[in-house]
């Protein structure tokens, strides 16, 4: 199997960036996952989203055309979310040991009706190359969720054949550039837009600046940070949490995490953990992990708490990110397999890269409010806290033996309560 190297922005490569658009956090964080999705299901030929100012423009009013292309909303609620789980969730049950055909079955779903259910998969059509977005609620209503979105965005060229083949990530890419696995169009984000008749565009919207992302910088994971303060911000406000901070790189964890004490826990670590560059099983086991934990959170609140202490020294992966008064976050190439007994059998998980991040090594640090409304002293983005602390932190409340003797983690959460079993049928 393939190791999954997720997350590097190449040094040199070119960063085609038009206008500015409010919107650089998203696309860094859908041109991950993008690239961390061919890679984990070998897709040849999945292109790199870049901004187009056309498709930002034509949000609205479309409708007595031919689009070339789709919608995809963005800026979820709580019940948005978690339905966006669930549908990935039904991708991968799907597509588990499946052929190619039946995999494309399942994504042409997403693509027969504006409004499937399965629109969340949209974001994973491997020709698409061009994506702009605007704010604009919308909401739709299942029987089961209530999901109310911030903006729309569009995205194309439309798929017209949904057959994709399957190889090395990036090793069908034509006359276009490569670019860690995903394909750069030398066109960027331009196509056509309608069949003819082509309607006038409304005249460019001016917006408040936005959130940026720093792509100069050399760590290597310029991708998966925006994409995690991103997630940070939008989980801040569909959850009503006051003092969710931003994450800011730490040179400090990264090297740690590449070198890590074998007895660090009894170090007084100044960080928690959890890992990235998932294969196929992994995302597997990342979503039933996040649907069994979100279950118990909600249903049995003090049964929760009482698992949530238990395995306060362990990870817990999707929720690790989302701890409000985290600062820093380090990752370092660290391959990590785990294997796991699910309902639908077996699951070998791989992972390229372990990250930290701190300084926090509690769950319980959560304020309710208005987001952005708890920052004490320090600044306030869009929702998220920004420490005025420029300087690193220490990984250690105790020195570091020699780096001598190193550990990767192993453990996953221990489920072995009886009142906390996972229950995979009922995910």
């Amino acid at each position: 199997m393939n190791l999954l190297i997720i997350g590097v922005v190449l040094f040199g490569a070119t960063v085609h960036q038009s206008t500015a658009h409010n919107y650089e956090e998203l696309l860094a964080k859908l041109n991950y996952e993008r690239r961390e999705y061919a890679k984990a299901n070998n897709i040849p030929n999945m292109y790199k989203l870049e901004w187009n100012d056309e498709l930002a423009r034509v949000v609205v009013g479309y409708g007595d055309y031919k689009p070339n292309f789709r919608y995809v909303p963005a800026g979820r609620n709580k019940d948005a979310m978690r339905f966006d789980n669930w549908a990935e969730s039904l991708e991968w049950a799907y597509s588990k040991k499946s052929d190619v055909d039946e995999v494309e079955e399942i994504q042409e779903l997403s693509r027969m009706e504006e409004s499937s259910p399965l629109l969340v998969l949209e974001r994973f059509t491997s020709s698409i190359r061009g994506i702009g977005c605007y704010p604009l609620p919308t909401n739709y209503t299942t029987s089961n969720f209530h999901n109310v979105y911030s903006s729309i965005c569009l995205i194309g060229p439309k798929a017209t054949n949904t057959s994709q083949i399957r190889g090395l990530a990036g090793s069908a890419c034509g006359d276009d550039d490569v670019e860690d696995g995903l394909c750069v169009s030398k066109l960027h984000g331009e196509f056509k837009l309608f069949e003819l008749p082509y309607p006038p565009l409304p005249p460019q919207r001016n917006l408040q600046p936005g959130p940026t992302v720093d792509y100069s910088a050399t760590h290597g994971y310029v991708e998966l940070l925006a994409k995690l303060n991103y997630e940070r911000r939008e989980f801040a406000k569909a959850m009503n949490i006051s003092n969710m901070y931003k994450l800011k790189w730490s040179e400090s964890l990264a090297e740690t995490g590449k070198n890590m004490p074998k007895e660090w826990r009894g170090l007084q670590p100044n960080y928690r953990y959890f890992f990235v560059g998932r294969n196929k099983d992994a995302m597997d086991l990342d979503n039933k992990l996040f649907n069994w934990t979100e279950y118990h959170r909600m249903n049995d609140s003090p049964a929760f708490t009482k698992w949530s202490e238990k395995n306060e020294n362990y990870t817990v992966f999707l929720f690790e990110p989302l701890l409000p008064l985290q600062t820093r976050i380090g990752c370092a190439s660290v391959h990590k397999q785990m294997s796991y007994r699910g309902y639908r059998g077996q699951l070998y998980a791989e992972y390229s890269s372990q990250c930290l991040i701190g300084p926090q090594r509690s769950f319980h640090t959560v304020k309710y409010g208005p987001p952005g409304s708890d920052c004490r002293d320090d600044d306030v983005e869009d929702g998220l806290c920004v420490s005025k602390l420029d300087g690193d932190i220490e990984a250690f409340g105790s020195p570091p033996p020699s780096l001598g003797e190193t550990v990767h983690e192993e453990t996953t959460p221990s489920v072995d309560d009886d009142d906390m079993e996972v229950n995979w049928k009922r995910l």
